[in-house]
């Protein structure tokens, strides 16, 4: 018992001492604001692509559409002209952002916009939108995009989450403080016993990390990953996605 309330007592000190140099030395204001900070320039590139191409039809999906849809073939045989956007790894809220940000604001309207998900994709608004996907959904994000950081991300959280978020520092400025961590880890300790500076330090673990492609364990992994496509809730479709009434 006196162990644990030693613990209690330590968590508590750094709780507080965290509470009061993280947000200075991170430049964050608390109570933060927890929605993702995007910067709200859209990236026009698929507009532009429509003006100068004027196809009939475009076509939006991830690998399943890039691998698998013969362009040349559909337009041989149905005589329109397409324009496709394959994007490798994207799902449902980057298809939202281009549709809305970038096609629906084009002068150029074509006849047939054509999606290529699989699963449950549709209904999956928090798949692929975080981590290494964020960079490239922030570029078509707008200034009027609620939805997306609501479904997306906020109604992804716990009330528990949505309050240490806005509250507690230490939980707050996790990514900054482990970034921090990283960085002294990588490239301050390796100068200080070894003088080996930020490049030296890049390169060796380049040569250390180098290895053939294990493809089970990449499998097992993107197995995993994949794994929110499944989720019961996801399946019906009514229940995720408002339906207009003159649709039902």
């Amino acid at each position: 018992m006196r162990t644990f309330l030693q613990f209690v007592a330590l968590f508590i000190l750094l709780s507080l001492l965290a509470s009061t140099t993280l947000p200075s030395v991170y430049g964050t204001r608390y109570p933060r604001n927890i929605e993702p900070e995007f910067d709200s320039r859209v990236r026009p590139i698929h507009r532009n692509a429509l003006i100068r191409r004027i196809p009939d039809a475009v076509f939006i999906g991830d690998s399943t559409l890039g691998d698998n849809v013969d362009f040349q073939q559909i337009h041989a045989l149905l005589g329109i002209k397409t324009y496709d956007i394959v994007i490798y790894g994207s799902a449902s809220a980057l298809w939202y952002l281009i549709i809305k940000n970038n096609i629906a604001v084009s002068p150029i309207t074509p006849d047939y916009l054509v999606l290529f998900f699989r699963e449950t994709m549709l209904t999956t608004p928090d798949y692929r939108v975080t981590g290494q996907y964020f960079p490239i959904i922030e570029e078509f994000v707008g200034k009027n995009d609620d939805l997306l950081a609501r479904y997306s991300y906020l109604d992804q959280m716990s009330w528990l989450e949505k309050l240490a978020e806005r509250y507690f520092p230490l939980y707050g400025d996790r990514l900054n403080f482990r970034n921090s961590l990283e960085y002294r880890f990588n490239h301050t300790l390796p100068l200080l016993l070894l003088t080996c500076g930020e490049f030296c330090v890049s390169e060796a673990r380049e040569l250390v990390y180098a290895a053939d492609l294990d493809m089970d364990q990449l499998m097992m992994e993107q197995f995993g990953a994949e794994h929110n496509l499944t989720r019961e809730q996801d399946f019906f479709f009514n229940y995720r996605v408002s339906v207009p009434t003159c649709l039902r």
